[in-house]
């Protein structure tokens, strides 16, 4: 079973791009409705936690907007990619936070089935009759192990495709490795780093 990561990155992709066989890895979008949600309230978090740094999320003024960045992308990258001219079709005003979560980068890992595990046994507890639940991972457990080895595996690739100036300061792709990053907005002002 796969688990996912966050970047800073946004791009959509056609299909998924395997970073590492050996760790089961790769940089995907979001696929699923759960999936989009997960990544649209985790950027629309960002946005709420930072309104101070945020622009509009489009406007009929000249000002810097979301959809200023976005139709710069796409004039940018539309008649490079013929994937990207296709996606920027669904483009709407009303779902723009939907359209920017959808084309978001994250990496997909191997979390051997451990997040499925966890929400069937949710659901059986809370059936049961629990309201409050709490599930404490151990180091081990593939869900935060998994996380952390690609997390640290994205700055060995930082290191490798580093080509801009002489110093170097192991930026990694990775938002974050907390695997628990999209059920509690805490760390959503790291997406302001982009």
């Amino acid at each position: 079973m796969m688990n996912m990561l966050m970047t800073f990155y946004a791009y959509p992709l056609a299909d998924k791009i395997p970073i590492s066989q050996v760790l089961n890895a790769y940089l995907d979008n979001p696929r699923t409705p759960d999936e989009i949600t997960a990544v649209r309230e985790y950027i629309e978090n960002s946005y709420k936690q930072n309104s101070a740094f945020n622009f509009p999320p489009y406007s009929e003024e000249d000002i810097v907007t979301l959809e200023l960045f976005i139709n710069y992308f796409r004039d940018r990258f539309s008649s490079k990619d013929p994937f990207v001219k296709k996606y920027y079709q669904s483009y709407s005003r009303d779902s723009i936070y939907d359209f920017m979560a959808r084309m978001w980068i994250v990496v997909r890992y191997d979390d051997e089935g451990e997040h499925e595990g966890l929400r069937h046994r949710a659901d059986q507890l809370i059936k049961e009759g629990q309201s409050n639940l709490f599930f404490l991972l151990e180091e081990q457990n593939p869900i935060i192990k998994n996380s952390k080895i690609v997390a640290d595996y994205s700055y060995l690739m930082s290191l490798f495709i580093h080509t801009q100036n002489q110093d170097y300061y192991g930026q990694s792709f990775v938002l974050d490795f907390d695997s628990h990053q999209f059920n509690n907005g805490r760390d959503a002002n790291k997406l302001l780093r982009i």
